[in-house]
Protein backbone atom coordinates (compact mmCIF):
# COMPACT_ATOMS: atom_id res chain seq x y z
CA UNK A 1 0.00 0.00 0.00
CA UNK A 2 1.24 3.69 -0.68
CA UNK A 3 -0.40 6.18 1.11
CA UNK A 4 -0.57 9.85 0.43
CA UNK A 5 -2.07 11.64 3.52
CA UNK A 6 -2.82 15.03 4.59
CA UNK A 7 -4.53 16.31 1.47
CA UNK A 8 -0.95 16.90 0.33
CA UNK A 9 -2.60 16.30 -3.01
CA UNK A 10 -4.10 18.83 -2.77
CA UNK A 11 -1.50 21.23 -3.03
CA UNK A 12 0.02 19.50 -6.78
CA UNK A 13 -2.67 21.68 -9.76
CA UNK A 14 -4.63 19.30 -11.79
CA UNK A 15 -1.70 18.75 -14.47
CA UNK A 16 0.36 17.36 -12.09
CA UNK A 17 -1.81 15.32 -9.98
CA UNK A 18 -3.15 13.75 -13.35
CA UNK A 19 0.69 13.08 -13.89
CA UNK A 20 1.67 11.81 -10.17
CA UNK A 21 -1.46 9.58 -10.65
CA UNK A 22 -0.69 7.90 -13.97
CA UNK A 23 2.85 7.21 -12.64
CA UNK A 24 1.18 5.74 -9.65
CA UNK A 25 -1.31 3.25 -11.77
CA UNK A 26 1.31 2.09 -13.83
CA UNK A 27 3.38 0.64 -11.36
CA UNK A 28 0.33 -0.64 -9.06
CA UNK A 29 0.21 -4.15 -8.98
CA UNK A 30 -3.28 -5.47 -9.37
CA UNK A 31 -3.20 -6.08 -5.80
CA UNK A 32 -1.41 -2.86 -4.49
CA UNK A 33 -3.79 0.03 -2.97
CA UNK A 34 -3.16 3.95 -3.08
CA UNK A 35 -4.66 5.34 -0.11
CA UNK A 36 -5.27 8.97 -0.54
CA UNK A 37 -6.51 12.11 1.93
CA UNK A 38 -8.52 14.82 0.44
CA UNK A 39 -9.24 17.82 2.04
CA UNK A 40 -13.39 18.63 1.42
CA UNK A 41 -15.41 21.80 -0.29
CA UNK A 42 -16.61 24.02 2.70
CA UNK A 43 -18.25 27.05 2.59
CA UNK A 44 -16.11 29.91 1.13
CA UNK A 45 -16.14 31.81 4.38
CA UNK A 46 -15.16 28.89 6.49
CA UNK A 47 -12.57 28.14 4.17
CA UNK A 48 -11.06 31.35 4.48
CA UNK A 49 -11.27 31.83 8.21
CA UNK A 50 -9.16 28.60 8.56
CA UNK A 51 -6.45 30.06 6.05
CA UNK A 52 -6.58 33.53 7.94
CA UNK A 53 -6.32 32.14 11.49
CA UNK A 54 -6.48 34.64 14.14
CA UNK A 55 -3.62 33.29 15.35
CA UNK A 56 -1.54 33.82 12.13
CA UNK A 57 -0.21 30.85 12.00
CA UNK A 58 -1.12 30.01 8.15
CA UNK A 59 0.43 33.54 7.56
CA UNK A 60 3.73 33.08 9.49
CA UNK A 61 4.01 29.30 7.42
CA UNK A 62 3.38 31.09 4.33
CA UNK A 63 5.95 33.94 5.32
CA UNK A 64 8.40 31.36 6.03
CA UNK A 65 8.80 30.59 2.43
CA UNK A 66 10.44 33.78 2.25
CA UNK A 67 13.04 33.84 5.11
CA UNK A 68 13.49 29.87 3.22
CA UNK A 69 14.14 31.57 -0.27
CA UNK A 70 16.17 34.70 2.17
CA UNK A 71 18.37 32.00 3.39
CA UNK A 72 19.27 29.26 0.95
CA UNK A 73 19.43 31.04 -2.57
CA UNK A 74 20.48 34.59 -1.14
CA UNK A 75 17.24 36.71 -2.05
CA UNK A 76 16.21 40.08 -0.28
CA UNK A 77 12.60 39.31 0.27
CA UNK A 78 11.46 41.95 2.67
CA UNK A 79 8.67 40.69 4.60
CA UNK A 80 7.51 44.12 5.41
CA UNK A 81 6.85 44.56 1.67
CA UNK A 82 4.51 42.03 1.03
CA UNK A 83 0.39 42.15 2.52
CA UNK A 84 -0.63 38.47 3.32
CA UNK A 85 -2.98 37.17 0.92
CA UNK A 86 -5.21 33.93 1.00
CA UNK A 87 -8.30 33.49 -0.57
CA UNK A 88 -10.76 30.81 -2.19
CA UNK A 89 -11.30 30.59 -5.90
CA UNK A 90 -13.94 29.16 -6.36
CA UNK A 91 -13.45 28.61 -10.66
CA UNK A 92 -10.35 26.43 -9.46
CA UNK A 93 -11.40 24.77 -6.70
CA UNK A 94 -9.00 26.21 -4.53
CA UNK A 95 -7.54 27.99 -1.75
CA UNK A 96 -4.64 30.72 -3.60
CA UNK A 97 -1.85 31.14 -0.94
CA UNK A 98 0.37 33.92 -0.88
CA UNK A 99 1.56 37.32 -0.31
CA UNK A 100 0.87 40.13 -2.20
CA UNK A 101 3.90 43.47 -3.12
CA UNK A 102 2.58 46.33 -0.66
CA UNK A 103 4.47 48.90 -3.40
CA UNK A 104 6.45 48.36 -6.36
CA UNK A 105 9.83 47.09 -5.94
CA UNK A 106 12.77 45.15 -6.58
CA UNK A 107 14.04 41.38 -5.44
CA UNK A 108 17.30 39.88 -5.54
CA UNK A 109 17.86 36.42 -5.50
CA UNK A 110 21.84 36.01 -5.96
CA UNK A 111 22.20 32.07 -6.38
CA UNK A 112 19.82 32.40 -9.29
CA UNK A 113 21.35 35.65 -10.85
CA UNK A 114 18.04 36.93 -10.87
CA UNK A 115 16.25 39.90 -10.62
CA UNK A 116 12.42 40.10 -9.20
CA UNK A 117 10.13 43.60 -9.90
CA UNK A 118 6.85 43.47 -8.03
CA UNK A 119 4.63 46.37 -9.09
CA UNK A 120 1.99 47.42 -6.39
CA UNK A 121 -0.69 44.67 -5.84
CA UNK A 122 0.77 41.91 -7.78
CA UNK A 123 0.72 38.58 -6.32
CA UNK A 124 3.30 36.12 -5.27
CA UNK A 125 1.67 32.63 -4.90
CA UNK A 126 3.38 30.73 -2.03
CA UNK A 127 0.38 27.40 -3.19
CA UNK A 128 -2.41 26.32 -3.78
CA UNK A 129 -4.66 24.09 -1.79
CA UNK A 130 -7.65 22.16 -3.91
CA UNK A 131 -10.69 21.27 -1.79
CA UNK A 132 -12.46 18.26 -3.35
CA UNK A 133 -15.75 16.92 -3.92
CA UNK A 134 -16.21 12.54 -4.20
CA UNK A 135 -17.24 12.84 -8.17
CA UNK A 136 -14.01 14.84 -8.99
CA UNK A 137 -11.51 12.49 -6.76
CA UNK A 138 -13.47 9.70 -8.83
CA UNK A 139 -13.23 11.44 -11.78
CA UNK A 140 -9.41 12.40 -11.62
CA UNK A 141 -9.04 8.58 -10.37
CA UNK A 142 -10.68 6.98 -13.39
CA UNK A 143 -8.26 9.18 -16.35
CA UNK A 144 -5.07 7.87 -14.31
CA UNK A 145 -6.16 3.97 -14.36
CA UNK A 146 -7.51 4.43 -10.43
CA UNK A 147 -11.02 3.71 -9.06
CA UNK A 148 -12.23 3.99 -6.10
CA UNK A 149 -12.74 0.53 -3.74
CA UNK A 150 -13.66 2.57 -0.40
CA UNK A 151 -14.43 6.24 0.84
CA UNK A 152 -14.32 7.70 4.14
CA UNK A 153 -15.35 11.10 5.93
CA UNK A 154 -15.26 12.63 8.98
CA UNK A 155 -18.80 13.06 10.73
CA UNK A 156 -18.89 16.77 9.43
CA UNK A 157 -17.64 15.78 5.64
CA UNK A 158 -14.97 17.94 5.90
CA UNK A 159 -11.73 15.33 5.27
CA UNK A 160 -12.34 12.33 3.19
CA UNK A 161 -9.73 9.69 2.40
CA UNK A 162 -10.08 6.85 -0.51
CA UNK A 163 -8.61 3.78 -1.07
CA UNK A 164 -7.53 3.57 -4.60
CA UNK A 165 -6.74 0.38 -7.07
CA UNK A 166 -5.66 0.31 -10.70
CA UNK A 167 -8.23 -0.23 -12.85
CA UNK A 168 -7.63 -3.95 -14.71
CA UNK A 169 -8.35 -3.20 -17.81
CA UNK A 170 -7.12 0.70 -17.71
CA UNK A 171 -5.43 2.18 -20.32
CA UNK A 172 -2.51 3.55 -19.15
CA UNK A 173 -0.18 5.97 -20.09
CA UNK A 174 2.85 4.25 -22.16
CA UNK A 175 4.92 7.09 -21.19
CA UNK A 176 4.24 9.07 -18.30
CA UNK A 177 7.00 11.90 -17.52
Amino acid sequence: MIAFLGSTIGNLYPEQRGKFLGTLASVLAPDDAFLVGVDLVKDAARLEAAYNDSRGVTEAFVRNALTDVNRELDATFDQRRFAYDARWDPGQGWMDIGLRARQAHTVSIEQLELEVAFEESEPLRIEVSSKFRRNQVELEAARAGLRIESWWTDAAGDFAVALCQREENACLPSAVT
